[in-house]
């Protein structure tokens, strides 16, 4: 028999679900390692000004909720720069993929002037929401002195986009651990005192994360100028603001052809970009809105809040760097047009999913004091912190599957419903879950998480609904 060189048979079926595992895991071990380069940075933080006071914890904690919640909104709606490359390389138009990644330079400036406007009306209203003087005093130094990180943060998700749907994360994967190392350093130095540098304590947590920022964008800037990937800059790679220059030239219309500014590809970035931007907005929301709960309760219930989002956000990020190989190989697939490929793309991706986030899920749910222990300051802290971690370990699986989903959905240039489902679950079922056992039942902290888990419970299989239904019709490009 030769059943492996039939084609349509057993054999030929393996071959093909083994190339599409492979290249999968090719594309998304350096972005995963990547997005959890980022999160580590903010891990770090936490680790390093929990030795300080629960008070600055809470501090850098909240700020730096307060802070994503609208920052994430410019990072998420530049991922769709993301599809639209990917799917123009699929479909061999390196020319277009180019004037994707310009568009998305100049998006993401705009955002991020817009968006410092309700970052800076936000930190002044803390006491209104029943916050500490004290505890929204420093959290209001450390958001003041994060807040010109916010430019440099948009400018790297425009450029990690690009060179995704490139199928280059190794750049990423460089930048970030470049901008790793430096914070490391900077973070110490600047929270506890360094020879001439004074200790700072959250101010300088703030401060060190903002100026990691913008080494990480200079990181990737030199990837992008001597890419190889059809950016045709020329010069060489480390002459960054060279890249800048050349590009805003284009973006004017004088520069060479491939950076000319493109109104029309604006608009696509903005049309997919904005419900991407919403879901993670709408996430990050209601997270922040449990935070800032938790700090009216008590410090030690927000230290552990905070403390127990470190490490969900540090595992949540490897499901996140999956997604976004998933939605790279989606846009590959509907760019050649080869639509066989759709289910096979999206059964790997969340079988994946599940693989990646069960080691997660173990560790949080039977080991919790092993990491609450590390980032937490006091006994009464960690006593709140380790029944969270293991409400916690209980929706991994479904948070991951939700990331991985939402980007295979990103992929096809689906955006919208993701948005919609996210916000039900998490604002329809989730949240009012959650207030009814923290204040009726009586559960506190822990009452908020049961209502976050059983949102993301929901949430991750009804995407995944929501995508099989979609690739059951025509798709086209974005």
């Amino acid at each position: 028999m030769k059943l492996n060189m039939h084609k349509g048979g057993w054999g030929e079926g393996l071959r093909l679900w083994n190339t599409e595992f492979w290249g999968l895991f090719r594309l998304a071990t350096p972005l995963a390692l990547a997005q959890a380069g980022l999160a580590l940075m903010g891990l770090v933080d936490i680790v390093v000004v929990a030795r300080v006071s629960d008070l600055a914890q809470a501090a850098v904690g909240l700020g730096h909720a307060l802070f994503f919640v609208f920052a994430v909104f410019g990072m998420a709606t530049m991922m769709a720069v993301d599809p639209l490359v990917s799917q123009a390389i699929g479909a061999k138009e390196p020319a277009l993929a180019r004037t994707h990644f310009w568009q998305g330079i100049c998006v993401s400036l705009a955002l991020s002037l817009v968006l410092c406007l309700p970052i800076l009306a936000c930190v002044f209203l803390l006491e209104r929401f029943g916050v500490a003087p004290e505890l929204a005093a420093l959290t209001r130094d450390y958001v003041l002195a994060r807040l010109w990180s916010l430019p440099a943060m948009l400018l790297f998700s425009s450029c990690r986009a690009y060179f995704q749907g490139l199928g280059k994360p190794g750049r990423i994967f460089y930048a970030v651990l470049i901008s790793n190392i430096f914070n490391l350093v900077t973070v110490i130095a600047f929270v506890h005192g360094l020879g001439p540098i004074p200790a700072m304590g959250a101010v300088g947590a703030g401060l060190a994360t903002a100026l990691c920022s913008w080494v990480t964008l200079w990181a990737i800037l030199w990837g992008v100028g001597g890419a190889g990937g059809g950016l045709e800059l020329g010069g060489k790679s480390w002459v960054w603001a060279r890249v800048l220059w050349r590009g805003a030239k284009g973006l004017l219309g004088r520069g060479p052809p491939p950076c000319r500014a493109s109104w029309a590809s604006a608009k696509r970035i903005l049309k997919l970009g904005i419900p991407i931007g919403l879901q993670a907005t709408s996430e990050s929301i209601v997270f922040t809105f449990v935070g800032v709960i938790a700090a009216s309760m008590s410090e030690a219930a927000s230290a552990a809040h905070n403390a127990t989002m470190a490490w969900m956000g540090f595992s949540f990020c490897f499901a996140l760097g999956l997604g976004g190989a998933a939605s790279v190989r989606m846009g590959w697939a509907i760019g050649q047009e080869a639509w066989g490929a759709l289910r096979r793309t999206g059964a790997v991706a969340m079988v994946s999913s599940l693989s990646l986030m069960a080691p997660w899920a173990i560790l949080y749910s039977m080991f919790p004091r092993l990491p609450a222990g590390h980032t937490t300051h006091s006994a009464e802290a960690l006593a709140l912190a380790i029944p969270l971690f293991v409400i916690g370990g209980f929706f991994q699986l479904m948070d991951g599957l939700s990331a991985v989903v939402s980007g295979l959905l990103r992929g096809a240039g689906d955006t919208q419903p993701a948005f919609y489902i996210t916000t039900l679950g998490y604002y329809g079922i989730g949240a009012p879950l959650g207030l009814y056992l923290a204040y009726i039942e009586g559960l506190g902290v822990r009452g908020l998480w049961w209502g976050l888990a059983v949102g993301v419970m929901v949430i991750g299989p009804t995407l995944a609904l929501r995508f099989y239904w979609r690739i059951s019709k025509p798709l086209a490009r974005a």
